[in-house]
């Protein structure tokens, strides 16, 4: 009888999963609808010109298919590095997938990319590339340390403590610093519509930037994650006003947006919700976003402008740009500019060259930035077609090293801002800056005491 039992647990856990993966690909092929239609909206809009439409219905049926494959190639996978993969696919891919159709876009570039992502795919999601320990069988969720439970905290070795006090150290003179340079913060950035005045108006030195940067996009999210694993509320407290707060100082969106990112997968991790809620949220929002073109509702344009256009579109289609200015092009690249080496190795360009893109491709100047599969361009040119992927596995190998030591809850929190700004920053700079560094540093040597074998995976 008890075997019986086990049999039918097991086949309706299997029978779950499989819902739930077929859940996330019709999500995935809605949400590339609505990316289709935003676009076509875009088109007759102010930015027409970025937006040229200029639909190919070939491309489009290829780019389809391609999206229906790299989403398969998830499916009956487990672990955070799947949730991770899929984000990369839905921020970064699907958006560029659907640019490739609706603007008749580089055959080469969009083929690439493809091909690059999908064999990242295959190798992270069937290769083990730590080599740890057998994984508990028992489900990590009954282990989750969440706030107002008194069950077994978790504790960090020496070298954690150490780290922990450190990074809040750190946090602390950085903000002491800001209040310095900039006194109490305002309340003009709540106001999204104004963040660009407060942007330009905070002063801070290019040290002092440094630091804002590694906080808001390293300490913060480990601060955070560390907070809800170890069951101190005052520390999840500290580092979420702390962003909160370098987000009045600065106007930076990209602060505010990583800390609703955050906040909504730790919904879902205490929930216990499939992590395919986070996919269905951001398809439920880009629809909310395009029915900004049928009625006249100020939210539902500001989600558009936020998200439809400026997060996801944008972003995809400065890769091309990208791609043309310096690949077809042959513009003169970064290199190692930017990165910590470019003192000692020269600092090639500058950015100004990203006013000249904006210009050249889109008649209006502006920073045009992008992130993966594009910023990557700008750096090393064709040969960003290898490294990426390269640069991809290695940040896999570092998130499965840290779900194996400090769990599934802390490697999801901690590196979900770092997969989403990789559609702000390009994988290659990003590694080879001191966040990369410093969260490089964080994964080698933060754990748990007694908490080997705690990486256990969930869908």
């Amino acid at each position: 009888m008890k075997e019986y039992k086990n049999d039918e647990l097991i086949r309706a856990k299997a029978a779950t999963i499989r819902w739930n993966d077929g859940l996330f690909v019709l999500s995935a092929l809605i949400y590339r609808v609505m990316l289709d239609w935003g676009y076509k909206v875009l088109s007759t809009s102010y930015f027409k010109v970025q937006f040229a439409l200029n639909i190919n219905e070939a491309k489009v049926l290829i780019s389809y298919i391609a999206v229906l494959i790299l989403c398969m190639l998830t499916v009956h996978k487990s672990g955070s590095k799947v949730f991770f993969i899929r984000m990369l696919l839905f921020v970064t891919v699907i958006p560029n997938t659907s640019v490739y159709g609706m603007r008749d876009g580089s055959s080469v570039f969009f083929g690439w990319v493809t091909l690059s992502f999908a064999i990242t795919e295959i190798f992270v999601l069937n290769l083990k590339l730590w080599r740890s320990d057998v994984i508990r069988k028992s489900d990590i969720r009954n282990k989750t340390y969440e706030f107002g439970r008194k069950m077994h905290i978790r504790k960090t070795d020496q070298v954690g403590t150490l780290i922990n006090f450190a990074l809040m150290l750190f946090t602390i003179i950085t903000i002491i610093c800001m209040y310095v340079s900039n006194g109490m913060p305002g309340t003009i950035a709540l106001n999204l519509y104004k963040v660009y005045e407060v942007r330009n108006s905070y002063q801070a030195s290019k040290y002092l930037n440094y630091a804002i940067s590694l906080v808001s996009t390293v300490i913060v999210p480990f601060g955070i994650a560390d907070g809800y694993v170890t069951g101190s509320k005052g520390k999840f407290i500290f580092y979420t006003i702390v962003q909160l707060t370098l987000f009045l100082w600065t106007g930076n969106k990209v602060f505010l947006f990583s800390l609703i990112i955050i906040i909504g997968l730790l919904i879902i991790i205490r929930c216990r919700l499939t992590r395919n809620v986070f996919f269905y949220g951001i398809t439920s929002i880009t629809f909310l976003g395009n029915l900004s073109c049928i009625f006249e509702n100020e939210i539902f344009e500001f989600i558009f402008s936020l998200v439809n256009r400026r997060m996801l579109l944008d972003s995809a289609t400065l890769k091309y740009f990208y791609y043309d200015y310096f690949v077809v092009h042959d513009q003169t690249v970064l290199g190692l500019g930017g990165t910590v080496l470019a003192p000692f190795l020269g600092k090639g360009l500058g950015t100004e060259y990203r006013y000249d893109l904006s210009y050249y491709y889109t008649g209006m100047k502006s920073n045009a930035n992008t992130g993966i599969f594009g910023g990557d361009f700008a750096q090393l040119g064709i040969y960003a077609f290898v490294v990426v992927p390269v640069l991809l596995i290695m940040l896999f190998y570092l998130i499965e090293r840290v779900e194996h030591y400090c769990g599934s809850a802390f490697v999801l929190l901690f590196f979900v801002y770092t997969i989403y700004y990789l559609n702000e920053t390009c994988i290659f700079l990003y590694l080879f800056n001191f966040t990369g560094i410093l969260v490089c540093i964080i994964s080698l040597f933060y754990r748990y005491k007694n908490c080997k074998n705690m990486g256990a995976v969930l869908n």
